[in-house]
């Protein structure tokens, strides 16, 4: 139980974590600026860089993580969530993306500028101390506090959530911080930048194709997102650190579900072998779930739909331990993560009654929770357009799904891969020991078989729809009977570790390149229009325009023209010195550009595109960009990508997200 002394010696450790993301906020935008070494013939070994890139940047990207996420530990401990470090960390998360998110948005508002720096320090500082006068107020009330972490399975599952997050920190770290946007990274930054100049990540009119996403629906990750954005600055990495502090919170939730479920906190050993197979999961997101031929981006989809896990951890928690207010918290957050939230939390109410009773109160409070966040998701989007403000983007509608559902393709078997692999194969096979599963596990064990039949038929699919069955694979594993005792027990740690090490192995993609093609045209590309402030400009639908120069679907790529999104482009034009500038997109009514010759007039709108030299055009046109996907036979897709390398990426189907934004 926690008393004074030691509520006052955590306060005192949490703001000792502090001091790294204090006096090193410089550090990532210093490191941002040596971009020059992605281009070393082995990037991810840079031994003149060692302090910086594998030391102090993930310390501080740690630092900044535990900072975030000091007001909701203290107030998980006050509300009664500590006896587990797994569901005080994640119950932890849910109250900080609350708490710190609304505390920031007010204050910004009220100073009528950019909360960021010091200022947003200072904000977090005094929401956590208001969070420890809340639980001192409880200890002085006479109520106890239990807190897991002064025991040595305590320090265990601490050490693991750390460790983890530096493992992968460090060894990424190359990739997280020079590696050019793709789409849906570019698109995931300007999304999280709009919190740092209004209070909802919705984009107003007139800005383009970027202005689809994010749906109400998806908008949870950009507040987590803008925190990074505030301490670090306009930098590519402050749209993927945020993926650290979500795998902590999806590593907690998976220790808490674990840890209940078999009446018994995982060991130190258990802790390690869970890390190497949720780094399966790690390798898959960071480099093969993706809709780019090319690469993969951390900034999206990966922070999305760990976030997603973690909530929905948090709802299966919830739900298990019956605590109700917490069961509406995570349904609702789920509801808001992805679409497929939704999905989830339905099949796990559907044989969630079959475990329990129907009549559980725990039962009928999901269901309400579900129906209210359906509820909540009609009639907001139409509420803020009533008020003037700007409305959430349409991807992810309901005529989206009933289109994936009209087309079905069952034949594709590969696709089992997809949950095989990630999840470091042993968890796979737990699945199918029905008998050695308890009831819950087998609970899971059907919402995993369910969900993976939803989208395993559909025609169009993409890597990472199914993340919940590379996640939810892994609290099967851990709750089999064999691993509960036994001399069976050693046997299947062992085989959990050597799975997840060859499936590793599988999933590393063989050229370990770091893509710069978004920094190599955005130098040479120049618009002239108006930024506007908060997703308001005229600049983000100038940008569609570039398709002009450079085709927008993933076929022309295919036909042997460089193409893709516009959104990175539009991120790195005007951002280098303008003597490379080579395209110029201006107005109908400018004068044009000297020395430059117009190839487009009337460009998606009141646009017109020029090139001052058609050679470098051509040039660029015929840009290859390194190839850091993986391209094991579990991608069965329809087509390959150009590229140095034989084969090339193999990574999107027909009618993906990337090219229905771009139409």
């Amino acid at each position: 139980m926690m008393d004074g002394r030691r509520a006052l010696t955590l306060l005192a450790a949490l703001v000792v974590m502090w001091v790294p993301v204090l006096i090193g906020q410089g550090l990532m935008g210093a490191l941002a600026e040596r971009d020059e070494l992605a281009g070393a013939a082995n990037p991810y070994w840079l031994p003149g860089e060692f302090w910086s890139l594998y030391i102090a940047a993930p310390l501080v990207a740690i630092s900044a993580c535990v900072l975030c996420l000091t007001p909701g530990l203290l107030l998980a401990l006050a509300m009664g969530v500590g006896r587990c470090v797994g569901s005080w960390v994640l119950c932890g998360g849910a109250l900080s993306i609350v708490v710190v998110s609304v505390a920031a948005g007010g204050v910004q508002g009220l100073m009528g500028r950019p909360l960021v720096g010091g200022g947003f320090v200072g904000v977090v500082a005094v929401c956590s101390l208001l969070a420890f006068g809340v639980l001192w107020w409880r200890m002085r009330g006479g109520r106890a506090v239990a807190w897991a972490v002064g025991r040595p399975e305590g320090w265990a599952a601490v050490g693991s959530l750390l460790i983890g997050a530096w493992v992968v920190a460090a060894v990424l770290g190359p990739k997280i911080h020079w590696e050019s946007f793709n789409g849906d990274g570019a698109h995931a930054y300007e999304a999280a930048g709009l919190l740092l100049h209004q209070s909802a990540p919705f984009w107003a009119e007139g800005v383009g194709g970027i202005g689809g996403f994010p749906s109400w629906n998806t908008w949870l990750f950009t507040y987590p997102s803008s925190w990074f954005a505030r301490l670090f600055g306009p930098i590519e990495s402050s749209a993927r650190l945020p993926w650290i502090l979500y795998l902590m919170l999806m590593g907690a939730g998976l220790s808490a579900v674990i840890g209940v479920m078999r009446e018994r906190v995982m060991s130190w050993i258990e802790h390690g072998v869970m890390w190497l197979q949720l780094t399966c999961y790690v390798v898959v997101m960071a480099y093969s779930a993706t809709y780019n031929p090319w690469h993969a981006d951390i900034a999206l989809p990966a922070t999305q739909d760990t976030l997603l896990m973690a909530c929905f951890l948090g709802v299966l928690w919830a739900w298990l331990t019956d605590r109700r207010g917490w069961i509406v918290l995570f349904v609702m957050m789920t509801y808001v993560s992805l679409p497929n939230g939704a999905a989830l939390v339905a099949m796990m109410l559907v044989f969630g009654l079959w475990v329990g009773r129907w009549r559980s109160w725990r039962n009928a409070t999901l269901a309400g929770a579900l129906v209210v966040s359906v509820g909540l998701g009609a009639g907001m989007p139409m509420l803020l357009v009533k008020m003037g403000l700007p409305g959430p983007g349409g991807e992810y509608g309901g005529g989206d799904l009933i289109g994936r559902l009209m087309g079905l393709n069952p034949w594709q078997w590969q696709r089992v891969l997809r949950v095989v692999l990630p999840c470091g194969l042993a968890p796979a096979a737990g699945l199918l020991v029905w008998g050695w599963q308890t009831r819950r596990g087998q609970m899971v064990t059907l919402i995993c078989a369910a969900y993976f039949l939803l989208f395993y038929v559909q025609r169009e699919t993409a890597v990472h729809y199914f993340v919940p069955v590379m996640v939810l694979p892994l609290v099967v594993f851990w709750t089999l009977r064999p691993l509960a005792g036994g001399w069976a027990r050693p046997l299947w740690l062992v085989g959990g570790a050597a799975g997840a090490l060859m499936a590793i192995w599988i999933c590393v993609p063989r050229e370990l390149g770091i893509d710069r093609s978004g920094h190599a045209l955005g130098r040479a590309i120049e618009i002239r229009a108006a930024e506007g402030g908060a997703g308001r400009g005229s600049a983000y639908a100038a940008g569609d325009a570039l398709h002009v120069l450079f085709p927008v679907t993933w076929d022309a790529a295919a036909r042997g023209s460089f193409g893709g999104s516009s959104v990175p482009w539009r991120y790195y034009a005007n951002r280098f010195d303008g003597d490379a500038v080579n395209y110029v997109v201006q107005a109908l009514d400018a004068a044009p550009p000297e020395g430059m010759s117009r190839e487009a007039e009337g460009a998606y709108g009141s646009w017109s595109v020029y090139v001052r030299d058609r050679e470098v055009w051509l040039g660029h046109q015929a840009m290859r960009p390194a190839i850091s996907i993986a391209r094991p036979f579990w991608f069965a897709l329809r087509w390959k990508a150009p590229g140095p390398a034989a084969g090339g990426a193999d990574m999107t189907e027909p009618g993906t997200e990337t090219e229905r934004r771009s139409r």
